[in-house]
């Protein structure tokens, strides 16, 4: 177990690790783990059945996406309306320039984006509501095309402020000597 306090913010890390022999070929071994994070950030938490090397050493190599990916799935990834609305606009100008779509239309597009554009950058649902005149598939396409997904502000805090104190008590307990405690004879 694993604890950081850093900043007001905390986490406990609870790893388990194991490996065995490939099967059909023992020569080649199989390392897997498990790691449990409550955090202040949140918690996250996966089983990696199948690393290349030891549990430990894999997440010292693992990335930001992949972590989050595995331990959360995509709930990571948070709505961000500014820049959602952001990509309509750019559309906009793109098919003005490219697609052949008038100016009269694309001046009409983009003053119906602004009298919608608080309600559209408010959530994704109030995005699609309200972007329903603006996107379809006779100006510039659906507006699940311009849905744009950010990194939740509680994963980037987590991975910011308490991973790398994670991963330096990782490589001090890789880089430890290997202990052996021996019985003593009665």
């Amino acid at each position: 177990m694993y604890r950081v306090w850093l900043k007001g913010e905390y986490a406990t890390f609870c790893l388990d690790e194991w490996s065995w022999e490939a099967l059909g070929d023992p020569s080649r071994r199989r390392y897997g783990g498990e790691l449990l994070v409550h955090s202040s950030f949140g918690q996250f938490c996966h089983t990696w059945n199948s690393c290349a090397v030891p549990f430990k050493q894999f997440l010292l190599g693992i990335g930001f996406d992949c972590f989050m990916t595995k331990c959360l799935g995509d709930d990571y990834l948070v709505f961000d309306g500014g820049a959602s609305v952001k990509q309509v606009k750019q559309a906009i100008l793109q098919n003005r320039r490219e697609e052949g779509l008038s100016a009269e239309d694309a001046r009409e597009l983009w003053d119906v984006l602004e009298s919608v554009s608080e309600t559209a950058e408010g959530s994704e649902a109030g995005f699609h509501i309200a972007l329903a005149d603006v996107c379809s598939e006779e100006t510039i396409g659906s507006s699940s095309d311009y849905v744009v997904r950010v990194p939740s502000s509680q994963a980037e805090g987590f991975w910011r402020e308490l991973w790398p104190e994670f991963k330096a008590m990782l490589e001090s307990a890789l880089n430890a000597p290997a202990t052996t405690t021996v019985a003593a004879a009665a």
